[in-house]
């Protein structure tokens, strides 16, 4: 089981290595915007389930209630 996300809510700063180069960067539990997670999961369940890729409404049930977690790459304060 992966233990890292429960550090985050401690410290949430992150290192990103993109072709050589190192990015300071946070990452941020998204809770609460279905905007952003009901795409996700559908892109999530087409690649990795065999879904169709089609969003479904009700399905940031998951994240919002914490049964899973999502975090957003944002630029550290």
């Amino acid at each position: 089981w992966k233990q890292w996300p429960a550090y985050l809510e401690e410290d949430n700063r992150i290192l990103i290595r993109d072709e050589g180069k190192i990015y300071e960067q946070c990452l941020d539990r998204v809770m609460g915007d279905a905007e952003k997670v009901v795409p996700v999961l559908a892109e999530l369940g087409r690649k990795y389930m065999g879904g169709s890729g089609e969003q479904i409404p009700g399905s940031e049930i998951a994240v919002t209630s914490g049964a899973i977690w999502m975090f957003e790459v944002s630029d550290c304060e």
